[in-house]
Formats: structure tokens, sequence, C-alpha cells
């Protein structure tokens, strides 16, 4: 498969997540590494079952390069421009440090997995941490360790940056678990997403969203990626659609509180999933009553359904909710079984990444990639930039595909490209606004000084000959009276 255009056509980081032990059930091809465009990809991340314990232990080392390595190596020289890092479980904890220690120092773990990523071919590692903020205490010195995970980013990036390895940390978690909620009431539509402000300040009540910034001075860049809640069991319309308006809250909260903490926003990748959540309701309830929750679906998979029952199939049914947070369609059976579906498709995540971006944020993280439409097969009608506003001549920078395949993933990049040109328009118009208002102002400028300096002149002048004619009455006064002593002293003729 080749395509007309070569490596995404922007400067922003796409990463793409791909899980080799991720099902493809149902489906007529599996997915495979070899067919995927990775043009359309900064960065893959392949991500194993694997922890610091045994990524690099030679067992793994000889099944991995048994396996995916062959393939892996033929994408990485087809692709020059594709960095690709080996991802693995990370717990940061007490308990793992000592199992690592356990036979030699952590400098030489450090030295041995540095010489493993080089082995394998790979541009680096990325970390994943399974829990947050030591919640889970029933793992006792098996939770999340701030102190322990800084010092593992400060090591390992000591050890690969004379190699130029990349470290990346991914946290995956519910929002409420990667910084703390908003004090404030979700909102429930923005029609804009300049609706968002980013001068808001937010309210760093946990201590976890300022360690943020103090393990981003150790990696290249930080993942967060939102997971949904899968207790998905609603009673009704209001239900689904808080849970949907807080998605998109709950994205901004997040790169704000992050930002906010210190991280530069050049080290922040966001995630987003491509997948959705089948849900049974009661088919006599036309107004969505109680809805509950059956599985989760990769998009494809939500696409193969909608083939199936495509005279059918009734999207937006459920009601008006933002088009930032997720498609909800609905579909009854003949059997009148009635099935909702919350999932990611092009429109949400057109104004996701648009938002995302307006934040200049290193780029976006797409996760996993094996369940984006990699058949082409997929025809649910979106209309992906239906919320924009913004000028038509920014969609002409969408660079021309041979290929129908990798809608979401093709998405991400086209409007990652839409919105940086119509920041650069926004950017410029601003400039431009502000030098005409500096030309504005400097003419006022000259404009006043020249009527000061013509005002002055004219007082001057006024001033001027108001005092010479007072000379002049003085001078015609003493000379009358000068006329009138010389008559009287007989000198002049009367």
């Amino acid at each position: 498969m080749t395509a007309s255009v070569k490596r995404p056509s922007h400067d922003k980081v796409v990463a793409c997540r791909y899980l080799p032990s991720f099902p493809n059930e149902g489906s007529e091809i599996s997915f495979d590494l070899e067919n995927m465009d990775f043009d359309l990809c900064t960065h893959l991340i392949y991500t194993t079952t694997e922890d610091l314990t045994t990524i690099f232990s030679r067992e793994w080392a000889a099944k991995f390069l048994e396996n995916d390595y062959t393939k892996l190596v033929t994408i990485k020289n087809k692709y020059n421009h594709l960095k690709i890092s080996l991802g693995i479980k990370f717990r940061g904890s007490t308990y793992e440090y000592q199992q690592i220690t356990e036979n030699t120092n952590i400098e030489s773990f450090m030295e041995f997995a540095k010489d493993s990523l080089l082995e394998y071919d790979s541009d680096g590692l990325d970390m994943a941490l399974d829990y947050l903020r030591g919640s889970d205490v029933s793992y006792g010195s098996n939770h999340f360790d701030f102190y322990v995970a800084f010092s593992y980013c400060e090591k390992f990036q000591k050890s690969f940056k004379p190699y130029n390895l990349l470290l990346t940390l991914s946290f995956n978690a519910e929002a409420s678990d990667l910084v703390p909620p908003p004090n404030h009431q979700y909102i429930a539509v923005y029609d804009d997403f300049d609706d968002y402000d980013m001068d808001t300040d937010v309210d760093l009540t946990d201590h976890m969203a300022e360690n943020y910034a103090a393990l981003a001075k150790n990696v290249d860049y930080i993942h967060f990626t939102m997971l949904y809640s899968t207790d998905m069991n609603f009673h009704g319309l209001s239900d689904i659609e808080i849970e949907l308006n807080q998605n998109i809250d709950n994205i901004w909260y997040i790169i704000k509180t992050v930002i906010q903490s210190g991280v530069n926003s050049s080290k922040i990748v966001m995630g987003l999933q491509f997948f959705g959540f089948k849900l049974s309701k009661n088919s006599n309830d036309h107004k969505l009553g109680a809805v509950k929750f059956e599985e989760i679906l990769g998009y494809n998979e939500i696409c193969d359904f909608h083939s199936e029952v495509k005279d059918i199939w009734q999207p937006g049914t459920v009601g008006v909710f933002n088009p930032y947070t997720l498609a909800c369609d609905e579909v009854t059976l003949r059997n009148e079984k009635s099935y909702v579906f919350l999932y990611e498709n092009t429109r949400s995540i057109a104004n996701k990444v648009r938002l995302m971006m307006k934040y200049d944020i290193a780029g976006i993280l797409a996760s996993p990639i094996n369940n984006d439409d990699y058949r082409g097969a997929c025809d649910i009608p979106e209309e992906t930039f239906t919320d924009f506003t913004v000028d038509q001549g920014s969609f002409k920078w969408i660079p021309h595909r041979d290929h129908p395949n990798f809608r979401l993933l093709t998405t991400i990049n086209d409007v990652i490209v839409v919105t940086l040109h119509e920041m650069d328009r926004m950017h410029a118009t601003k400039v431009v606004t502000e030098y005409c208002f500096y030309i504005l102002y400097l003419l006022g400028a000259i404009v006043t000084l020249l009527a000061l300096k013509f005002i002055t002149i004219n007082l001057w002048r006024r001033w001027k000959k108001w005092r010479n004619a007072g000379k002049y009455k003085s001078i015609e006064g003493s000379n009358v009276c000068l006329l009138e002593n010389n008559k009287s002293d007989g000198k002049y003729p009367e």
C-alpha cells in the first residue's frame, strides 16, 4: 500500500500505540503491522504485556526476536522518519525496585536495559503506569511511589541520552486519577473551541499534578490517556449527556492542570481511544430509559455492526450532544432488541484534536491503532468538519491520500494540519492587527506632535507680536514726552 503523502505533513507528534495481543475477532482480515500506513504516524509504540522485571530477560528477548522483531526492522527501514519504542507496564513501586535490584545494582540494570533496546533496534522505551497516587493500598509496597518513579526516569535518561534513545511515560486512568476533579459545574455545550479559556487558572489541590513537572524533566514526552468508565448503567438521557459532557471538560482540565503545574506543553501528548461502548436498552422506551453496559467494541467492530444493519441504523437519535464528546447512535433490531453505541468517530476526534492543538501541545497518541478501520470498509456517514467555522481556505492544506483506510488516524493528521494553519492565520491576523494598531498609534502621535508644533508656533508668533506691539507703544509714548520737553526748552519751534 503506497500513499501519496510521505510522513505526516506537520511537525506535531502522532504516536501510534499497537497492541500485539489485541484480538480482532469477527474480522475477515486480521490486523497486520506490515499493512499499516506509517506515513500517518511519527512514533510507533509496540506495547507488550511485560514489565521492567521481564522485558529485558533473555526469555522474552528470544520470543520477541523470533516473532515481530523482523517486521519492526522492515517497517523502520521503509519509514525512515518513524521512531519505534517498546511499551511496558510500569508500577513505579518499591516492590518493583527491590525485584530489579535483588541480583544487581540499579546502574548495571540501566546499562543492560540500554544495551537491550539497542539490540532490539528500538528507538526508546515507553513506560505505562498501572497505579496512580498510591490509591491501591491492597498491593502494599507495590503501589505507585513518586520518588521511585522519579529515580527510574532520572537514571534511564542518564543512560539513554548519549545514544539518543527516547524515554516516555504513559498515564492511563480515569480523569479523576490523572488530576483532581475540577471545582465547577460541567458546561453542557460549547459552540466553538475558543469557549475554553486558556488563561483560566485551575486549583492545584493535589500534589500529583505538581509531580508531573518533576517527572517531565527526565522524559521526552508524557502521554495522558483518559480512560472512560465502564460503569455505564444510565438511568436516562440526562445521565448519558452528563457523561459525554464531562468527557470533553476533563480533556480541557487535564491539559490546563498539567501545564499550570509546570510541564512544558511541548512535552504533553494527549491520548485518544479508538473504541466505544455497546449499551442495551428497552426498545419500548422511546425516550431512552435505563440502559445497561454490554461490551467494549473497537471502532472497526462498530463499523462491522453498522454494515449489517445500516438500513435501521439511527445516527444521533439519542439527542443533541456536545459534538466534542462521542458519537451516540441507536439501532433497534427486528427482534425489538435495541442498542445504543457511544464511540469515537471522525467528528468527535476532529473536535478534540482541534481543542488540544489550541494549547500547542506536542501531539496526539492514537490507541490502539488495531481498532481503526484498517480495511477501509467502514461506511458510517460522518461529517468530520461539521463543527468547524474556519475559513474554507484552511481545508486546502489537507493532503490528498490514495487510500480510504485508517479513517480515525487520517482524521487526526488532517485536523492537525487544518488547525495549525488556522492558528497561523489567527496569529498572523493578530500580528497584523497589532501592527495596524501601532501604525495608527504612531500616526496619531505624529499628528498630535504636528498639532502641538503648530499650536506652539502660533502661540509663539502671537506672543512675539504682542510683545513687539507693547514695545512700539512704549517707544511711541517716550517720543511724545521727549518732543513736549524739547518744545518747552525752545529747541524746536512750535
